[in-house]
């Protein structure tokens, strides 16, 4: 890591290496290529918001989004092996009851699961 001679600096070299340690992890790419492409994402972002007050949010709404998409993944897979064996009406009416319940109790605990503890 080079070191920064400013705090914008420093913002800017922690974004690059945090980048870098992402393309090693997720594509597997060299040392090399990594730092070299979490310095280019560094020096396009100075390039687009240099300059400028910007609000870094928490990201709370991209992790609420990948729990959404999770759920209804789960929900989907409760719901096909529910009624795939399903051979009368009534039948039918009863597992949608039993995949409903199953589903509200999943959503009770995924809700838990994201309040916070105090």
């Amino acid at each position: 890591m080079k070191e920064p001679s400013s705090a914008a600096g420093e913002l800017l070299q922690t974004l690059a290496d945090h980048v870098a340690q992402s393309a090693k992890e997720t594509l597997h790419v060299s040392d090399e290529l990594a730092e070299a492409h979490g310095a280019e994402v560094a020096r396009q972002m100075a390039t687009v918001w240099g300059g400028q007050q910007v609000y870094m949010p928490e990201g709370i709404h991209v992790q609420a989004s990948k729990l959404h998409q999770q759920i209804f993944d789960e929900w989907k897979g409760v719901i096909r092996s529910t009624l795939a064996p399903v051979t009368s009406r009534w039948s039918g009416l009863n597992q949608i009851a039993l995949a409903a319940t199953q589903l509200a109790q999943f959503l009770v605990g995924a809700r838990l699961a994201l309040m916070p503890v105090s």
